[in-house]
C-alpha cells in the first residue's frame, strides 16, 4: 500500500521514502498482486513515482542490493513458503 498520510506506518512507508530519497527505487516483492499504488495515488503523483517503482516475485539482478528492506506479511495471502523465500533473500542481502 502506498498513502500520503504525513504518519509514517507500514502502508505509506515506500511513498515517503520516494518522497524524501529522490534517487530511491522501491521494488515490492510480491508474486501475485492484486493490487498497485496507483490505486491509492493522485496520478500525478504516481506519475512522478512510477518510474522508480518496480513489483514482482524476485528483486531484478541489475538492481543494486537495497539499503533499506521492509517486510509486512499477511497470514492470509502467504503461501506456506513465502516467508521463507523472503528471509532467505534478507539474510543474501545481509552477508555483503
Amino acid at each position: 500500500m502506498m498513502d500520503r498520510k504525513n504518519t509514517i506506518n507500514s502502508a505509506n512507508v515506500m511513498y515517503h521514502a520516494m518522497l524524501r530519497w529522490p534517487k530511491c527505487r522501491v521494488y515490492w516483492m510480491v508474486e501475485n498482486p492484486i493490487d498497485t499504488p496507483a490505486m491509492w495515488l493522485d496520478d500525478d503523483v504516481w506519475k512522478q513515482l512510477r518510474r522508480r517503482f518496480r513489483m514482482g516475485g524476485k528483486r531484478p539482478k541489475k538492481w543494486p542490493a537495497p539499503s533499506f528492506v521492509s517486510v509486512t506479511i499477511s497470514a492470509d495471502f502467504l503461501r506456506p513458503n513465502l516467508k521463507d523465500i523472503l528471509m532467505d533473500e534478507i539474510m543474501r542481502i545481509e552477508k555483503k
